[in-house]
């Protein structure tokens, strides 16, 4: 059992690397008290605007392509860094 698990999550990840996407954690909740869709990328949140609705599911991963931007809007919830989603494999 533990093989055959262990296959799985390695076809998984193949197929991520195939695509040249990043893998990223959906996170509904950000590290301030803004309350949006946020991506955990290598251990960074970043905010994004433009996740599909059928993606954002708490707790999910998801392969993506994306770029970073910086907006710079000066209130706490909406200025930094944020992902722009090119596609979601």
């Amino acid at each position: 059992m533990k093989y055959l698990l262990f296959i799985v999550f390695s076809l998984i990840l193949s197929s991520c690397k195939k695509n040249n996407c990043t893998d990223a954690i959906v996170t509904l909740k950000h590290a301030s008290a803004c309350r949006d869709t946020s991506l955990i990328i290598n251990g960074t949140i970043y905010r994004t605007d433009n996740l599909p609705v059928q993606n954002a599911v708490e707790g999910s991963h998801i392969c993506i392509q994306y770029n970073l931007y910086g907006d710079p809007k000066m209130c706490a919830c909406c200025g930094g860094t944020k992902v722009s989603i090119t596609s979601v494999h």
